[in-house]
């Protein structure tokens, strides 16, 4: 009796430790920054003045270290170095390092969950220390990046590499104001170079040309590679640099959550999400705008809006535009967001299509020659309404998209019985073109009015 209580359990244990290691667990790592406005800590200028600088605050921050170590029963020990290292019973450590007007702070790959645990200590040996040798973490120096580990991220996934890149393209916000604007360190991918290398590349996987994750790295790798992009791929990582410094550790811990739940998000989406021209010409999004799709990238996400408005910068908390956003209880679909005007940039690939929203569902099904076409058609803005917010305006609303329409009551509202019984109505029998083109005039038709 005793042999098979230990066999059940041992068999208990295995089940369990397997389906741990079936969850999916991104493995990622802040870079934390801190800096002063007491001295200069930038890399140009007098080389000999910016180290004294440095070691000016060096010989306070470690010895404090040391003394907050010794009082921590995690602590281990803090290195010999005057760049020291903080290292953690547990194996972790918090390495200082030197970067353009600030200190680095770097930490290991970890899964969120463990960050969750260790948000007292982070917030100790990270903001808290930095403090008492009056260093901060500053909007206008320095940079808050999350890195993220690749095969624990997308594993073999192309698809979903190829997703993901698509839904940055087509979220310039992020990078153009809402969480960091630097146009020399962290350009949306919107606005990059060249975009004919984004396009292709996309194109080639959905058309069953790349089969390996080495040559999608390598590919993508190559598409960033003329400057420095809001996304940055290595061999074995890739950093998301468009984040402002993280003010505390759990300001890091809602972002990584924000952005790894982004990522599961893209995994339900099974159809290929095209690239959008939302800039359509503009440098720069308004405020309202921005805002506007930043929230609408949140409540997709599965996230509560209201604990990250905290992250825009203060000039927009008091624009009355953004506050009117801000405090909105109407569903995103209905806000009037400017499209603006400029070129629909057309890439070389059919499947990567730019599609230009002032284009109307309408005339696109007119051009349809089948049924098949038909429903390419409705899936392709099923596919957009998922992944941009620049269709989301009230005139376009009532007069067109239909396909948005379905994702807007069907996903991220509750429908009305009418709208369940005309999406019953418009799914049965999709073989038919005359009758499915009548059933979207139908819908379209019950919308508008």
């Amino acid at each position: 009796m005793a042999k098979a209580s230990i066999l059940l359990i041992f068999i208990s244990v295995f089940i369990a430790l397997e389906a741990r290691a079936e969850v999916w667990q991104p493995m990622v790592a802040p870079e934390f920054t801190v800096t002063t406005t007491k001295v200069d800590l930038r890399s140009k200028g007098d080389k000999l003045q910016l180290a004294e600088n440095r070691v000016r605050f060096l010989s306070k921050w470690r010895p404090k270290a040391i003394e907050w170590c010794k009082q921590d029963p995690e602590c281990l020990q803090v290195s010999d170095e005057l760049w020291f290292t903080i290292h953690f019973r547990d194996g972790s450590f918090i390495a200082v390092t030197p970067d353009h007007g600030v200190f680095e702070l770097k930490m290991p790959w970890k899964p969120l969950e463990d960050w969750r645990d260790h948000v007292k200590r982070v917030q100790r040996f990270v903001f808290d220390l930095a403090t008492e040798v009056e260093l901060e973490p500053r909007d206008d120096v320095g940079m808050g990046h999350i890195t993220f580990e690749l095969k624990s991220t997308f594993g073999e996934d192309i698809f979903l590499l190829r997703q993901f890149l698509a839904d940055r393209f087509n979220h310039p916000e992020l990078a153009m104001g809402v969480l960091e604007q630097d146009f020399s360190n962290s350009i949306p991918l919107a606005m990059m170079k060249r975009t004919d290398l984004l396009a292709k590349l996309i194109e080639d996987v959905d058309h069953g040309r790349i089969t390996d994750m080495n040559e999608m790295i390598k590919r993508t790798k190559e598409c960033l590679s003329f400057k420095q992009h809001e996304i940055e791929f290595d061999d074995d990582s890739f950093e998301d640099r468009a984040m402002r410094a993280q003010k505390s550790a759990e300001a890091f811990n809602l972002l990584a959550d924000l952005k790894i739940a982004r990522i599961a998000f893209l995994k339900t989406q099974t159809e290929p999400i095209p690239l959008i021209d939302v800039l359509a010409g503009r440098e720069s999004l308004p405020p309202s705008e921005a805002a506007a799709r930043f929230e609408s990238y949140v409540e997709q996400t599965k996230r509560e809006i209201s604990k990250y408005w905290r992250f825009l910068p203060q000039e927009w908390k008091l624009n009355p535009e953004v506050r009117r956003v801000m405090r909105s209880e109407t569903s995103l679909s209905m806000m009037d967001l400017p499209v603006g005007s400029g070129r629909p940039f057309v890439p070389p690939a059919r499947t990567a299509i730019i599609v230009d929203p002032r284009i109307s569902l309408e005339d696109r099904l007119r051009e349809t020659r089948s049924a098949k076409e038909m429903i390419q058609t409705l899936k392709e803005y099923i596919s957009l309404a998922t992944s941009t917010t620049d269709l989301f305006r009230a005139k376009q609303v009532r007069r067109t998209i239909l396909a948005q329409e379905m994702i807007v009551h069907f996903q991220m509202m509750n429908p009305t019985e009418a709208e369940r019984r005309a999406f019953a109505r418009y799914q049965r029998d999709p073989s038919d073109p005359i009758s499915l083109m009548q059933r979207c005039k139908d819908l379209l038709e019950g919308w508008r009015n």
